[in-house]
This record gives C-alpha cells, structure tokens and sequence, in this order.
C-alpha cells in the first residue's frame, strides 16, 4: 500500500500507533520538518506540530494518546488528536527517539543515548565510546535491550541494557539502514544493502534471512504493534509504503 502526500511534500520516519491504525511521520516541505498524522488507508492527514528537527524521529506513548518528537528545543511531545505541543525535556541536537513499552522512559541520542524517565525527568546516558552516530534506537519488546544504526559503521547493533554489552546484528555498506522489532522479540526488520529483510535472531548463531522487499534507498523502517505490516519510506520520495502479506 502506498501513502502519497501532497505535492512538495516528502515523508520520513513513520511509525504505526498503539493500535495499528494510523501513522505519525515526518512532514517535510522544504526546509521545514513537522509532525504529522495520517490513517492507514491515507486518509485524515493532520500537521500537528511544526519545529521538528531534521527527519523529526518520532514515537507514540503507548497509552495516553500522545507523540513524542525531536524537536528543536529537544524533546516535546503533542497529543495525536492535535494540540499545543509541550516541552518534555531542554535538549541541544536530539536525534533518534523511542518510547519504552512500559511507557516508563523515552529513550533520545544526545552525543551517546540518554533514556529520560518520564515520571521524575531524570536521566541515564548509554555511553558508546567507539560511535560518534547513533540513528534509529528502538526499545525491544521487553524494554530491557536497544536496537540501534551505529552510522560509524553503518552496522545495526544491540545494547543490552542490564549488562552494557553490545552484540552486531550487521554490518552493511546502507547510511539508510534502521531496524526495528518484531513483537515476539526475536525477529527483526532490517534495512540492509539488498533492501528489506526479515532477520530470526538466533542464540549462539547468525540471524537467519528472508528478503521481504528488494531495492536501494529504502528507510525508516517501522513494525506494526500486531507484526502483520511494515511501514518504511524511500529516500527523497512523497510516499510512505506499508508491506503486507510477508
């Protein structure tokens, strides 16, 4: 399925709501990034917050109904039915967002990852001495690992973040590559130099890989809660593209 946007307009960084049924991603008119909404079917867009730093990487909170967004102050959130945007967190340069499942921190790259708690603002950093890009951060499905791009390397990476040791998913020659999670925590969407693919992470072993989607330029990669679609866009076009029947 495709979901075209107006003329001058392109899309990144989609990411599904709670419930599957609409996407949040980036607006991008020229020189200028907002957030904005859409339903699965490409209908009711709505741009509910503009001051979005560049690419405006997003996520939902998984139950009080708002988005949390790389703005230009930091980090802000807005509520998906629209709203004055609020500043969570005074923030210089943020880059790569997600929301744990727990909706316990809000997990940002500043320099290195810092992982916000939202009940009390403060704040851990995840140091990451050999990487000076870190892109794409995604909380696994229990919250206690993260999924990363290392743009150093251009290499996807997982943190864990009880123990600090850090095991590499890949290592591609794509400045576009990103992954995310599966729901059962084992499987992973990856952007890789062949394009989208279905890794099996497996203990002790190589993922096992299943190309979904064949082509360059392929990014923002993002997984419906229920696993059934991906969502992804393609560099420098207007649409954001949902994957089905995988």
């Amino acid at each position: 399925m495709t979901i075209p946007m107006p003329s001058g307009v392109t899309a990144n960084s989609p990411r599904f709501s709670p419930d599957g049924q609409r996407l949040s991603f980036d607006y991008g008119e020229g020189l200028n990034d907002s957030l904005a909404v859409v339903d699965r079917d490409g209908k009711n867009l709505q741009v509910l917050a503009s001051g979005c730093s560049t690419f405006c990487e997003n996520a939902w909170h998984p139950t009080s109904g708002e988005i949390y967004f790389a703005s230009e102050d930091g980090v802000s959130a807005v509520a998906a039915a629209g709203g004055t945007p609020r500043l969570v967190h005074d923030s210089f340069g943020v880059t790569a967002l997600d929301v744990s499942p727990d909706s316990q921190y809000v997990a940002f790259n500043e320099f290195d990852p810092v992982l916000l708690k939202l009940s009390d603002n403060s704040t851990r950093t995840v140091s990451m001495p050999d990487s000076s890009g870190i892109y794409s951060l995604r909380f696994s499905p229990d919250g206690k690992k993260l999924l990363y791009h290392d743009y150093d390397t251009h290499s996807i990476r997982i943190r864990d973040l009880v123990t600090d040791a850090t095991a590499t998913v890949i290592d591609t020659d794509n400045y576009l590559t990103g992954a995310d999670w599966f729901p059962d925590g084992k499987r992973l969407a990856v952007l890789t130099d062949k394009g989208l693919e279905l890794f099996t992470l497996q203990e002790g072993a190589e993922p096992t890989r299943q190309l979904l989607k064949s082509g360059s330029a392929l990014k923002d990669v993002d997984v419906s809660p229920d696993g059934t679609a991906i969502a992804y866009c393609i560099n420098g076009q207007r649409s954001i593209f949902v994957l089905t029947g995988f």
